[in-house]
């Protein structure tokens, strides 16, 4: 139902997205991300087996 909402919203932008590309886009979006977090999580390890503190990166203060 969504799908078939977006595809005719966009019916002028392009070729129709299908189940099988949303289902691979999201597959590859997850294991992008388990692949991230366990690589972060291994380097926070590694930070405090050498006993060094680990750089938190967050943003700098947002003007608004």
């Amino acid at each position: 139902m969504l799908l078939t909402t977006i595809n005719d919203f966009f019916a002028d932008a392009g070729p129709r997205i299908t189940h099988k590309e949303v289902v691979g886009n999201y597959r590859e979006d997850a294991w992008i991300w388990r692949t991230y977090l366990a690589l972060r999580k291994t380097d926070r390890f590694l930070h405090r087996v050498a006993g060094r503190c680990y750089p938190y990166v967050l943003p700098e203060e947002v003007r608004r």
